[in-house]
């Protein structure tokens, strides 16, 4: 399927949110956690077959900042983003948007992402919604802006901050989803409340998932290292004018979000990489 280039008069917006440990086998295992994902799917264009780079949060995001499968491939160990390609965020702030990451973590003391600390905005993180929603608000308030939330909530150490909440381990992985959802409906409330909601690129993906019992190992407590296509085979969501409503089967990876999103904000990238993705409009 081929789309018209978007001009906008005017630079839109972009909005990333990043479901954590969230595939579509978690999407469908608790189907009632996730009202507000539904009610964007119903808005927006769905990837059935969008897969994930790898089943590390920090590879997928190296993945999908800087539009390869690569950037981690520059040590022996896990190492930073080799900057085969500059960043998504970075080559956004070179065109003057504002950028933010902000992060809802269980641990908001504890430093993270360290080895992305040059391809995001400083991380921005706490562990209490209003905060969170405080800040969104602000970042939001005044554009061109690009932001990207992740939600650590449903990632097993996360969980178990909660598990004084929950009676059994089905509820603690449910509540942690539902908890997510819930402030992705509080955050497109927020733009759409403003305005910005329909000048604003809205993508949400996720990274990876976990087993959830389904085939027999470690009773599904292993996080996102048994070889599954299910673990990797996760949301991807498009909010956009340029984008028909419905669903898209065609097979996507992560690499192809970051150009997607600049095709879609009406600028032209810089992919100097030979094996970067391709932009979902192309």
């Amino acid at each position: 399927m081929s789309h018209s280039r978007p001009v906008p008069a005017r630079p839109k917006n972009l909005f990333v949110f990043h479901l954590e440990s969230t595939s579509w086998q978690t999407f469908n295992a608790f189907p009632e956690a996730f009202p507000h994902l539904r009610a964007l799917m119903a808005e927006a264009r769905t990837y059935r077959r969008h897969y994930a780079s790898a089943t590390s949060t920090q590879m997928v995001m190296a993945a999908f900042l800087h539009g390869n499968d690569f950037e981690m491939d520059g040590a022996a160990g896990l190492a930073r983003p080799v900057v085969n390609n500059p960043s998504l965020f970075n080559q956004l702030a070179a065109r003057g948007y504002e950028t933010s990451f902000l992060c809802a973590s269980a641990y908001p003391r504890l430093p993270i992402l360290h080895l992305l600390n040059t391809s995001l905005p400083e991380a921005w993180k706490t562990n209490d919604f209003a905060t969170l929603l405080q800040a969104f608000e602000q970042r939001t308030a005044t554009g061109p802006f690009a932001i990207y939330v992740w939600c650590q909530l449903p990632h097993i150490e996360a969980d178990l901050a909660l598990a004084s909440h929950a009676r059994h381990l089905d509820e603690l992985f449910e509540g942690s989803c539902a908890a997510t959802d819930t402030l992705l409906g509080a955050m497109l409330e927020i733009l759409r409340r403003a305005g910005a909601l329909e000048h604003t690129t809205t993508l949400v993906y996720g990274d990876h998932g976990d087993d959830h019992g389904t085939h027999g190992f470690k009773s599904g407590l292993l996080h996102a290292v048994e070889p599954y296509p299910a673990l990797i085979h996760t949301p991807l969501v498009i909010r956009d004018e340029h984008l028909p409503i419905g669903s898209d089967g065609r097979l996507v990876s992560t690499v192809d979000l970051a150009p997607t999103c600049l095709e879609l904000l009406g600028i032209e990238g810089d992919w100097p990489f030979p094996q970067s993705g391709r932009s979902l409009l192309a």
